[in-house]
């Protein structure tokens, strides 16, 4: 247990030790993403929703190997399941957003730029139905949530990239009667366009490169 323990912190500071070396490189990463939303209903029925839109990432340093990990998705829903029945989604007004705030930590892949993230997770899933004799669902919530993002650059500012992020959350109490469960999970993600900002970390020196 104890061999363990110690191998364990061994490979945290050789990591930590490595990323230290690693040269400061905000970047924003624009691309097209999905997301996908599981949660029960009220009544504990299954509900899911596959959604598409915009996908926006993006890594400030505040040292040379930690920094602020933002990622997002805002589209519509594409698909969506109601107790194993496909909804028609043409009968209803929807949105989705997905949107995860944490640090992130620099991983040397060189020269891929990889960054870990976790942190707090705000989503939400609305479908309006049209029709008096549809019902309308409102999901998601607050939760904690991490992501991974890999960038391969094609020129000392510009990139290609892509960004994967899962969350669990809880629904968040309302003046109007529930219409989800109290807890749910989501995927999102995408691939995109990366920029490099030639900047030094907010909390101490760097060397910018892509």
């Amino acid at each position: 247990m104890l061999g363990e323990v110690f191998r364990t912190r061994m490979a945290i500071c050789i990591l930590l030790v490595a990323t230290a070396h690693v040269p400061a490189q905000p970047f924003i990463l624009v691309g097209a993403g999905a997301g996908y939303m599981d949660q029960k209903t009220e009544a504990n029925q299954p509900w899911s929703a596959t959604s598409a839109g915009v996908m926006l990432q993006s890594y400030v340093d505040l040292t040379p190997s930690f920094g602020m990990y933002t990622a997002a998705v805002l589209g519509f829903v594409a698909a969506s399941r109601d107790n194993g029945t496909a909804l028609d989604v043409g009968q209803y007004q929807t949105l989705s957003l997905d949107f995860l705030l944490g640090i992130g930590l620099r991983v040397p892949l060189d020269p891929i730029t990889g960054v870990i993230g976790g942190g707090i997770y705000l989503g939400s899933t609305t479908m309006n139905a049209s029709g008096d004799t549809l019902s309308s669902f409102a999901a998601g919530g607050v939760g904690v949530g991490a992501g991974l993002s890999v960038l391969y650059p094609l020129s000392e500012s510009w990139g290609i990239g892509a960004t994967v992020n899962a969350a669990y959350f809880f629904g968040i109490p309302g003046s109007s009667t529930p219409t989800m469960a109290p807890s749910g999970f989501t995927f999102f993600g995408g691939l995109g366009v990366a920029y490099t900002f030639p900047a030094e970390p907010l909390l101490g020196p760097g060397i910018s490169r892509f």
